[in-house]
């Protein structure tokens, strides 16, 4: 039942953001390499929904996408975005193969309505980026992540052409609102 439900809440969460009275959603995207292309591809296999549940540990998975050396550094970062498909052009998947050890990935994260600030309305950045719809949080600051979502390329038609949209984003993982996980900015 605890699968059933966590499948469903993680369609829910695919194709709408979470939403709560005094608080935001922020996405940040990134393009990530992971240390082994057999974890990169069990981890594209738990987003497509092909691995059996048995075979793989979840948290042991998603632990190492948040690797420090992964991440490059011990935090996740700090310049998030309001909008979507700033995130999903920062994650670069434009070039994505389903091969590797390379991951385009989405983190969304519900903060507080008041959490983190704009860095164009602090001086900190040219107005040229105000497409960013751009949060920045402070070094160190807590974020509750909500999902994850993994970037699976579309196979080409018979004329080699690939139809991108936002469905070819599959969660990898989603946690309940009210326990997210917990990651530093």
């Amino acid at each position: 039942m605890k699968l059933l439900r966590e499948y469903i809440r993680g369609l829910l969460s695919e194709y709408t953001p979470t939403r709560r009275a005094g608080k935001k959603t922020v996405w940040r995207g990134m393009k990530l390499t992971i240390p082994s292309a057999s974890v990169a591809s069990q981890m594209r296999k738990r987003a497509k929904g092909t691995i059996e549940s048995e075979s793989f540990d979840r948290e042991l998975l998603i632990n190492a996408l948040l690797d420090p050396m992964v991440l490059r550094g011990e935090h996740l970062g700090e310049s998030w975005s309001l909008s979507w498909n700033v995130a999903t052009s920062f994650a670069d998947a434009f070039g994505a193969t389903n091969r590797g050890k390379t991951l385009h990935v989405i983190f969304e994260a519900l903060v507080d309505e008041e959490a983190g600030y704009d860095p164009q309305a602090s001086g900190e950045e040219f107005t040229m980026f105000y497409d960013e719809d751009e949060v920045r949080f402070k070094p160190g600051a807590e974020i509750p992540l909500t999902a994850i979502y993994i970037y699976i390329a579309p196979k080409a038609d018979k004329w080699g052409y690939t139809s991108r949209g936002r469905t070819d984003w599959r969660i990898f993982a989603a946690f309940d609102p009210d326990d997210p996980k917990m990651v530093k900015a």
